[in-house]
């Protein structure tokens, strides 16, 4: 556009040229700044030589001209003030960018850790459905319920160590998982071991056998809270108590929450070297009965809102009262009563209790219910009914036919 208006000012007078000079543009860069002079006073120079009156300047064209580099000057202000703008955004973001990944590499540090803390006790066996929410508590487990929630707000502070037993399924294992999960929410920076006694004694023997028995003990020695189930298999087992005993006092000295389970109290267990049972009676001794009926029958209908069944309250109190003594078994008695009724089709009774229990607490027996006609069945027995029906007709028309002959050769004789 400029130069289109240089080439129109050409033959124009020298003020106009000396005009167009004083407008020198600033915003060009160097090279082109030059090539504008240069244009200029070559303008200029051929003006003076034409010496045509300048006041026949095309005001239009001066006025476009001047215009134009107005707004030219303009887009520059704004473009600059622009620059300006995005290089503060620019600023800001890289700043912003710069916290956010700082925060971000110590938050995602922590996430990462809780994660594969949570995945470390899946993979010890810790069930994430054992919590202290899902423990039902009544006046047979409550002390032992509270300790062990105390634990988890002051680990090793007032008990250590803590000693639970109690018969088969009354609900030390659940409290023994709900302390691994509550305590991990809790303190996620504590690292927790939670075993069957079964487990650390296969790990001693292969440890052993690897020659890595260094490895086996830094394993369960360098934690800071260790939950051993079912204490009472050590019995007979000299060098893994011996390796348990050590085990104990290592951890016991460095003031680490140790927490045990087992079918007796300490006292009883008569096969276990007798320093090591005064280690265990030394702490905290709790016993937990089995739950009261009420509480069993609510430990049912958890389950079988789990299984998406509600059977009948009578079928409950059934269930409830045949096994008063174990959780564990009640819980599959009520699998298999409720796995019947679904894949036999025949609804949830105490008589269906009564019939499909009475293998599990007397002995095999044949159910009395049979299994319904399947679908493929049904058509089968309505053709046959069907057929039956059809051969009578033919018959009774056949019949019908050979007597209408009888007759008619009776009338031709």
């Amino acid at each position: 556009m400029v130069i289109s208006f240089l080439l129109q000012f050409f033959s124009r007078g020298e003020n106009c040229c000396a005009t167009v000079l004083y407008l020198e543009p600033d915003f060009l860069p160097r090279q082109l700044k030059e090539v504008w002079k240069t244009g200029l006073k070559d303008l200029f120079r051929g003006s003076r030589r034409k010496r045509e009156d300048t006041t026949s300047i095309d005001e239009r064209l001066l006025k476009e001209l001047l215009q134009e580099l107005k707004s030219l000057r303009k887009e520059k202000r704004e473009d600059k003030k622009r620059i300006e703008e995005l290089k503060v955004e620019i600023e800001k973001l890289k700043s912003s960018v710069g916290r956010r990944a700082e925060a971000d590499a110590t938050a995602e540090e922590a996430p990462r850790e809780y994660l594969s803390a949570v995945l470390e006790l899946r993979l010890m066996g810790v069930d994430p459905k054992h919590t202290f929410d899902t423990f039902l508590v009544d006046s047979n487990n409550a002390f032992a319920y509270r300790v062990a929630k105390n634990i988890v707000e002051r680990p090793a502070a007032v008990y250590n160590p803590v000693f639970i037993y109690g018969d088969v399924g009354t609900g030390k294992t659940h409290l023994l998982h709900a302390i691994a999960n509550e305590m991990k929410n809790t303190h996620p920076t504590l690292k927790i071991l939670y075993a069957p006694v079964e487990r650390f004694i296969n790990e001693m023997i292969k440890a052993v056998d690897l020659n890595r028995l260094e490895n086996f003990r830094k394993r369960f020695r360098e934690v800071d809270v260790l939950l051993i189930d079912d204490v009472q298999f050590l019995s007979g087992k000299l060098e893994t108590q011996m390796e348990f005993f050590h085990t104990f006092n290592e951890l016991y000295s460095r003031g680490a929450q140790i927490v045990l389970s087992s079918d007796r109290p300490p006292v009883a267990l008569e096969q276990l070297e007798s320093r090591l049972r005064s280690r265990f009676q030394a702490g905290l001794i709790l016993d937990v009965k089995p739950p009261g009926h009420e509480t069993r029958v609510k430990i049912l209908k958890l389950r079988c809102a789990e299984l998406g069944v509600k059977p009948p309250e009578d079928v409950l109190e059934k269930i409830s009262k045949m096994f008063p003594a174990n959780v564990r078994e009640m819980l599959g008695a009520l699998n298999r009563v409720v796995a019947y009724s679904q894949f036999m089709e025949v609804p949830m009774t105490v008589k269906l209790v009564d019939d499909v229990l009475r293998e599990v607490t007397q002995g095999p027996r044949r159910l009395e219910y049979e299994p319904p006609l399947t679908v493929e069945e049904r058509p089968e027995e309505e053709e046959s009914v069907s057929l039956e029906r059809s051969v009578d007709k033919i018959e009774k028309a056949l019949m019908e036919e050979l007597e209408k002959i009888k007759s008619r050769g009776s009338e031709e004789v």
